[in-house]
């Protein structure tokens, strides 16, 4: 004889053995992260940035750059951005080159072409389907305003990396 089955209601929020279910866990995570965010939101400057740099940083966001590149210098799955323009990398082959426009365009559109060493989990490329040509210049000149002149103006004042937006 089948023995009958729950209705589904009560069998998704059974937890044989006191288990946290998978949604709980993804819960848990997300309002973890949102409370995190809120909280750096509150220290950073709200001064608005240029409108290019701006949509830079929309699309950065909408893209889900930031949930591997961080602005403040902290650290993440990818390299920060803070400082990164205007100064220079060490590819994985030892070279070493100038972190400008072309390299960030390169760096998005072909990521393995300029890969940094250490144990970085593949970019995803962003071909142009993905991000248009004048979505990529927006997000260089928000890289380029979170460049090196940033960190050299915050070694003379350490006041003004706190207010980097």
């Amino acid at each position: 004889m089948h023995r009958r089955r729950a209705p589904l209601a009560r069998r998704r929020n059974a937890h044989p053995t006191g288990a946290t279910s998978v949604r709980t866990v993804a819960t848990l995570a997300t309002l973890a992260t949102v409370g995190v965010l809120v909280g750096c939101g509150a220290e950073r400057d709200t001064t608005p940035l240029p409108p290019a740099a701006e949509r830079g940083r929309a699309v950065a966001i909408e893209q889900g750059c930031t949930s591997c590149h961080s602005d403040d210098g902290s650290s993440r799955i990818g390299p920060t951005w803070l400082g990164l323009v205007g100064g220079q990398v060490t590819l994985d082959d030892g070279t070493v080159v100038e972190v400008d426009d072309d390299y960030v365009r390169t760096a998005v559109r072909d990521p393995a072409a300029q890969r940094r060493p250490g144990a970085w989990i593949q970019m995803p490329t962003y071909r142009i389907s993905l991000l248009t040509d004048d979505e990529l210049d927006d997000v260089v000149a928000y890289l380029r305003h979170l460049g090196v002149e940033v960190t050299d103006a915050a070694r003379v004042d350490p006041a003004a990396l706190a207010s980097t937006p």
